[in-house]
């Protein structure tokens, strides 16, 4: 069983299979179908999703994503419509819209213009994978820390500004 509740809100739920979904707002996991323990709130959050342990948080937050496993958090979080990917976090308005594929991590407010841009220049950007060395995460901003502290190799792209002093530690120059 699950819950519903708002105006066309899992409306082609299969009422014998789906189970466990908690859909709330107005065309909420409309199209959930056979879905399991997904859980959509807000304004055509889930709308076209069909997968399975996805959670959807704010107007059209993974709108039409195909696939299980997805968490999206802010208006039009994940929600470009026929994606199909699993796997996938985004976090903040329209962060992660039009990413295609799986596994992705989005941390963005901004509204981008296509998937390239939108890897490139969200706050945060990052690949999931399970070989822990093979993630990856890329800060596009400039970064103010008094200590950084990193698990395994360390690849610095641009140096400008900085001077390598003793092993391993960089200062910076005015």
């Amino acid at each position: 069983l699950s819950t519903v509740v708002g105006i066309n809100a899992g409306l082609n739920e299969d009422k014998t299979s789906a189970r466990y979904n908690a859909i709330y707002g107005c065309g909420s996991g409309r199209d959930i179908a056979t879905g399991l323990a997904n859980s959509y709130f807000g304004g055509r959050s889930g709308l076209y999703s069909t997968g399975s342990y996805c959670t959807g948080v704010g107007y059209e937050a993974l709108f039409g994503t195909i696939g299980n496993n997805c968490t999206a958090v802010g208006a039009r979080a994940g929600g470009q419509s026929g994606k199909s990917v699993a796997g996938a976090v985004y976090y903040g308005y329209y962060a992660g819209y039009y990413e295609s594929g799986s596994n992705k991590l989005f941390i963005d407010n901004q509204s981008r213009t296509n998937e390239a841009t939108a890897r490139t220049s969200s706050m945060i950007y990052g690949e999931f994978n399970s070989t822990v060395n093979l993630q990856k995460i890329y800060l596009n901003a400039s970064t103010y820390t008094n200590d950084l502290n990193v698990n395994g190799t360390t690849r610095l792209g641009t140096l400008n500004g900085l001077i390598l002093g003793t092993i391993g530690e960089l200062s910076a120059v005015s």
